[in-house]
């Protein structure tokens, strides 16, 4: 038989799963979010068009939740696609993202 000390113990877990299901069911209705950018928008922010987000999507390149007929990105993850696009942009011209942005920053003089 449970006793209430263990049932207090489910509480967080519990908690945590409406949690996780409350983000989900907004995700899939569609719930207005500042976090979350339809194609065009998306495709604003990083300056592309919405093809290639789509494409980037179709190629699991960008992860989206479907929402009606239309898509909806992360924030996050839009950005993190856009930096690693860049980056293979540079890499593919042979140029090392990390030498661009060491090389454009102030040198430190040294102290003796």
């Amino acid at each position: 038989m449970t006793g209430p000390a263990d049932l207090g113990a489910l509480a967080p877990i519990v908690d945590g799963l409406a949690d996780a299901i409350a983000k989900r069911i907004a995700a899939l209705l569609g719930a207005p979010s500042p976090a979350r950018l339809d194609v065009r928008a998306a495709a604003e922010r990083i300056g592309c068009g919405p093809r290639a987000i789509l494409d980037a999507r179709r190629h699991g390149e960008l992860e989206g939740v479907r929402v009606g007929r239309g898509w909806r990105f992360d924030l996050a993850e839009v950005d993190r696609w856009a930096g690693s696009r860049s980056a293979a942009k540079l890499a593919t011209a042979g140029l090392d993202a990390r030498a661009i942005v060491a090389a454009s920053l102030p040198r430190r003089s040294r102290a003796t």
